[in-house]
């Protein structure tokens, strides 16, 4: 299973959630192939769930702060049950897919499983500019040594151009006053 996420949460306790339901629902070798987005909810949307008939994909979005997870794992089932190629009529009435009188109870182990965000890490500014200095000094550095590089370069086939300038005068082969 493969896990885009696209939110602040830890992505193995959200796989952590997903693989516990995806068990239940899919054989390993789908399991294996699955791709898992996830992504923050916009405003005012609820937490949704998005897949395809008979597709090895699905989209989740959930909420910023505080999401519930009973809910999640509830809509994972669902979009992993439309991966099996079950339509909504087919899902209806059932506990496992519906919202119907004891579907919290069903997936409420997910209440106990961790759901953190990732731990920030910044670096403070003045480190971030002296890194920066460093990097400006090594590209200055590097591009002399290029400039350097031509420099020599150009000697040489000046060098070269004379030479041939010269012997082509003298063969007859060039006139004098194409010379520079």
């Amino acid at each position: 299973m493969k896990i885009r996420n696209d939110t602040d949460y830890r992505t193995d306790h959200l796989r952590a959630i997903i693989q516990r339901v995806a068990v239940a629902e899919l054989d390993p070798n789908d399991r294996k192939r699955l791709l898992v987005e996830v992504a923050y909810r916009r405003n005012g949307q609820q937490t949704i769930g998005k897949g395809a008939i008979g597709a090895l994909w699905i989209r989740l979005t959930i909420e910023r702060d505080t999401p519930d997870k009973v809910l999640f794992a509830h809509i994972v089932a669902h979009e992993l049950a439309h991966n099996r190629g079950l339509q909504h009529r087919g899902m209806k009435g059932s506990i496992r897919y519906d919202y119907v009188d004891g579907w919290r109870e069903y997936y409420g182990w997910a209440e106990a499983m961790p759901l953190e965000k990732k731990e920030l890490k910044t670096k403070p500014k003045s480190d971030l500019q002296i890194m920066r200095y460093q990097r400006v000094l090594e590209l200055e550095k590097g591009w002399r040594t290029k400039l350097k590089r031509a420099e020599t370069a150009l000697k040489k086939l000046r060098r070269k151009r004379r030479y041939y300038e010269r012997a082509l005068v003298a063969a007859g082969k060039l006139p004098a006053s194409e010379v520079r």
